[in-house]
């Protein structure tokens, strides 16, 4: 406006992993109460819940990280370094632990998240984001993601192939934290941070989360979805029985049975 001065530092990007994420089938439940107000206010007030949940695991008592959430739309830039050399094997194994956090704590309140990390130079503050990355993990997302897996870009797996191939007491880490999808793609097993902190004592509590991500998956085998939609399930059902063969292969009851049950396509890096 004509007279108005707005004075304000200079801005700079920052080189950083940036997340895109956002829930399965988000539209359709929208839709779906779209008439009803008191539906609306029931499924309102369950994604605030789960969403309020979620967002507490990525919260960090350094504040390292950068959150934005617009529907049901995660934006995380972590961490807010300001060179390529400054990122750190810690810095991946810190933000494939936060993502999976959100992620399973999403689906143990019955939704599904799909996403992708990118990594490069950005900027986000509480008005603006802006950065290549946030382009490339939100195609990712919508494009390629397609199932309820946050995969992560080119770039991002070169970073953890580095990291993984010279840090050799972190590399064991990544093994659990990263599969590879039949289709090339990598993405976070977020299964694995239940393994990955397990003990003695929380044992118990690890196989009745477990039971209830299977109770979760069955319910929306059971829904009546699109076969475009009952595919997504089926592959985190594919991935569920994955885990639980390759972590806990004594306990059958954890296991998921549906039809068109296909051979296990993942791999460990």
């Amino acid at each position: 406006m004509s007279g108005m001065t707005i004075t304000k530092k200079p801005l700079n990007v920052t080189f950083t992993f940036l997340a895109f994420a956002d829930i399965l089938g988000y539209t359709g439940l929208l839709k779906k109460c779209s008439n009803n107000p008191i539906e609306a206010n029931d499924e309102l007030n369950k994604i605030y819940e789960a969403l309020h949940e979620g967002l507490e695991y990525l919260k960090t008592p350094d504040e390292k990280g950068i959150i934005k959430i617009f529907t049901d739309n995660l934006l995380l830039k972590y961490p807010n370094t300001k060179k390529l050399e400054d990122i750190e094997a810690n810095d991946c194994i810190e933000l494939f632990e936060l993502l999976s956090y959100y992620q399973l704590s999403l689906a143990l309140k019955g939704y599904f998240v799909r996403g992708a990390v990118a990594v490069g130079y950005t900027y986000v503050d509480e008005e603006i984001a802006f950065g290549y990355p946030i382009v490339e993990a939100h195609n990712l997302e919508s494009e390629t993601a397609i199932n309820p897996r946050i995969i992560i870009s080119t770039k991002v797996y070169k970073l953890v192939r580095f990291f993984a191939d010279h840090w050799t007491t972190k590399g064991d880490v990544y093994t659990h934290f990263l599969l590879k999808d039949k289709d090339g793609h990598y993405f976070i097993n977020y299964l694995a941070i239940l393994y990955y902190n397990r003990d003695e004592t929380n044992l118990p509590k690890v196989l009745e989360y477990l039971k209830s991500h299977k109770t979760n998956v069955e319910k929306e085998l059971k829904s009546p979805h699109s076969y475009d939609v009952i595919s997504k399930y089926e592959w985190v059902a594919n991935y569920h029985d994955f885990f639980c063969q390759t972590y806990y292969p004594e306990d059958e009851t954890l296991l998921i049975n549906y039809e068109n049950k296909s051979e296990f396509e993942f791999f460990r890096i």
